[in-house]
């Protein structure tokens, strides 16, 4: 999040002034950034790893669980973080589908062999991280091939890779607001998991765990829109057609809203058909039945949040989106 958003929408900007140089160097920059960034965190899922998941909540019930998934998972950090960092370069391109089979192609493999590592391999929990690895291995292969490749505007170039510090504090500047939106994210978790853990055990931390889960899942079209909308805003923002730069900002936002509105509603209203999907624990069922309404009741303001996080961000104005984030996270 940190190098996508804050690399991306500057590519498009210079991209939309017609400067494909500068947007190649950030492209550049942001690929070797990346690199070093995962390696500084699969050495301290490594080290840390057992700490960190005490501290995120895991209890002496689960801690050998999610110490088994962690170690596997933290071997294919760096393709996850060059998968979800360097997508965003080529839908910032413009070439949506490209960037929607990275996805789909990662969740395709994972679902398969998800049930074969898990069951037929009978490895568990360990099954499921090697699975997720794998197919985030193959999504990273196939973004940059395509960054590599003749098809794209901006190429990975070698003479690019050494970031300049001059576009590197405005990238950084610019993606720290959904660095910090996803640190204090899991700031809240944690305090969250812990209390949870502490008041009402197991069972109220796995009913937190469904809800969060439920509403990362309907936030997911929101964020989708928003990002779609950032390559078409950054573009004519640089380009200077602010007319469609406000066309796309409301579209967007009349989009979002409405979409936010019902299924804030939906949740709301019916909340044992949405908690079903996640368990058919009856006690678990009753608790996050009973919580659900309650945690999705603020829910109808997502749409408008997840609209205007993105727009400051496609404008390169990191300030506003940064106090944006700063006053949900942090104030409220």
């Amino acid at each position: 999040a940190f190098i996508a958003s804050g690399g991306a929408p500057r590519a498009s900007i210079f991209m939309g002034k017609q400067d494909h140089n500068t947007a190649e160097k950030i492209l550049g920059g942001c690929f070797s950034l990346q690199i070093v960034i995962s390696l500084a965190l699969t050495a301290v899922l490594l080290i840390w790893g057992r700490g960190l998941l005490m501290a995120f909540g895991a209890s002496e019930n689960t801690i050998e669980y999610a110490v088994d998934y962690m170690m596997i998972y933290a071997l294919g950090t760096i393709f996850v973080q060059l998968t979800l960092g360097m997508n965003a370069f080529i839908t910032a391109q413009g070439f949506a589908s490209i960037g929607m089979w990275t996805v789909l192609i990662g969740a395709v493999i994972n679902i398969a062999l998800d049930p074969l590592f898990i069951f037929t391999f009978n490895m568990g929990v360990k099954g499921a991280a090697l699975a997720t690895v794998l197919s985030q291995a193959v999504s990273g292969i196939w973004v940059l091939q395509f960054l590599f490749g003749k098809k794209t505007y901006l190429k990975i170039r070698r003479r690019y890779l050494k970031p300049e510090w001059k576009i590197l504090k405005k990238i950084l500047s610019l993606g720290i607001t959904p660095f910090f939106q996803s640190t204090t994210e899991s700031a809240v978790n944690i305090s969250f998991n812990t209390q949870l853990y502490l008041f009402g055990g197991d069972l109220a931390v796995s009913s937190l765990t469904i809800l969060s889960s439920l509403f990362q899942i309907i936030q997911l079209p929101m964020q989708g829109v928003a990002l779609g909308a950032q390559p078409i805003i950054s573009y004519n923002y640089g380009a200077l057609h602010f007319d469609r730069v406000k066309k796309s900002l409301r579209l967007t936002l009349l989009i979002n809203t409405v979409y936010a509105f019902l299924c804030t509603l939906a949740m709301v209203c019916l909340p044992g058909i949405f908690v079903r999907i996640f368990t058919s624990d009856t006690n678990l069922l009753v608790l996050s039945r009973q919580l659900l309404p309650v945690y999705a009741a603020g829910g109808f303001f997502i749409g408008i949040f997840s609209t205007y996080q993105q727009a400051y961000n496609a404008l390169g104005k990191g300030l506003y989106a940064f106090l944006f984030a700063f006053a949900r996270k942090i104030v409220l």
